[in-house]
């Protein structure tokens, strides 16, 4: 008999290029990280993975005139960062306090064992003991980058706004920012990234995703014309450049489409895109994720194919539970990994459900991406809630992994 939790239902993960960017419990985000991207999360095929040297032909171009960068690094800009104080009751359960990280303690190391407010610290020291001068530009450009991108996961969008708004303009720059040919030499990348960022920040969420779709077209003007501008110069290392960052523009357009529910003009401009590249994984795997967004379950799996972690959510949609767990059987990913203890709970198993979250939890971190650890303990503290004791369980867990909470505020995945 399967096991029904109407008002409690435990979360299912639902992957993929086109993950709608709106960083709420209970949708997936894009999480900082420095590992290598899982191939089905969120944002992954348009933001790069931080830590990784996104910068290419920005600085390869050697007519560079050195200017005044010291706007880029200047102490006014740097908002307080709150705290993130613990909820009753956990705040009377005496909750391990959290640790001072130490000097040595490298970005790329906070950001892999999730100390997402300690690293936002350490941007901003970098940021401010980095010299202002055009060599420099990479590291400050990076650093902004991984800035921006932690708060937007600990969903302090605001602030990143407030922090933007005493900066240059970066998205389409100014004189300072160009060179002798009259190219940017701003990480794109980080242009990108500001645009998403205030679209998250708007108060009207529509209006704001519908402005971010005019300021990408704007951007894939101009990578279209330095598309163009390779080919003329048979510069293949370039022109391949340039298609990949049009492309990676073309699927922001669509996540900003999700953002707002607009499924079918997704949906058509996802076929359209799949027309004329129809051996495109990526797009299939969209079109698939887009369709159980709408709720087609049947054409979601016209596009899921073999991939065993599309089955497994098409399955899940469908109601198949033992579909569900066959599938997601041949998939190690830890976002499948986390389908499969859904499903044994809706197959009625609820000591299953409990054994494999319990595993995932133990077994894997640090290595398990934020996503994936936040719902593992929001459908653990589900389960908890159906026995005895369950309160007991729950604050035991948030005793386990304080830490996490501490240094981003998801408190709410013990649903206290």
């Amino acid at each position: 008999m399967a096991v029904h939790i109407p008002q409690n239902r435990p979360r299912k993960v639902t992957i993929g290029p086109l993950e709608a960017p709106l960083d709420v419990i209970g949708s997936v985000s894009d999480t900082p990280t420095t590992e290598q991207p899982d191939p089905l999360s969120g944002m992954n095929l348009l933001r790069p993975a931080l830590g990784e040297d996104s910068l290419t032909s920005e600085f390869r171009d050697e007519k560079v005139t050195e200017k005044d960068y010291r706007a880029l690094v200047d102490e006014k800009i740097f908002q307080e960062i709150p705290e993130f104080p613990l909820p009753q009751p956990l705040a009377d359960e005496g909750l391990p306090q959290q640790p001072k990280y130490s000097d040595d303690s490298t970005l790329a190391n906070l950001i892999r064992c999730r100390k997402y407010l300690t690293a936002l610290q350490v941007t901003q020291k970098g940021l401010l003991t980095t010299e202002p001068v055009l060599s420099s530009l990479p590291d400050i450009f990076s650093l902004w980058q991984t800035r921006l991108r932690l708060f937007d996961y600990l969903r302090l969008p605001q602030l990143a706004i407030q922090e933007l708004s005493l900066l240059p303009d970066i998205v389409t720059p100014g004189p300072e920012f160009l060179n002798n040919d009259g190219r940017t030499v701003v990480l794109w990348s980080l242009r990108v990234e500001i645009v998403r960022v205030k679209a998250l920040a708007a108060q009207n969420q529509v209006q704001g995703w519908e402005i971010a779709i005019k300021e990408y077209y704007a951007l894939s003007t101009e990578a279209r014309g330095e598309l163009a501008r390779a080919k003329r110069a048979s510069d293949a290392e370039h022109a391949a450049l340039w298609a990949e960052r049009l492309e990676g523009l073309g699927f922001a357009v669509l996540s900003a489409l999700i953002a707002i529910r607009d499924y079918p003009t997704a949906i058509h401009r996802l076929q359209a895109m799949l027309a004329s590249t129809p051996l495109n994984n990526k797009l299939r795997t969209a079109l698939c994720l887009t369709y159980l967004r709408l709720g087609n379950v049947a054409s979601a799996r016209t596009y899921a194919g073999e991939d065993s972690s599309l089955l497994a959510l098409v399955s899940m949609a469908d109601g198949q539970w033992s579909d569900a767990t066959r599938a997601a059987a041949l998939d190690e990913a830890h976002s499948t990994a986390l389908n499969r203890t859904v499903a044994a709970l809706y197959r009625g198993d609820i000591e299953e459900s409990t054994t494999q979250l319990r595993s995932l939890l133990s077994s894997t971190n640090p290595a398990i991406s934020s996503t994936t650890l936040e719902s593992a303990l929001y459908n653990l503290c589900t389960i908890n809630e159906l026995r005895t004791k369950g309160m007991d369980l729950k604050k035991q867990l948030a005793t386990e992994y304080s830490r996490e909470c501490r240094e981003s505020g998801r408190w709410e995945v013990f649903k206290v």
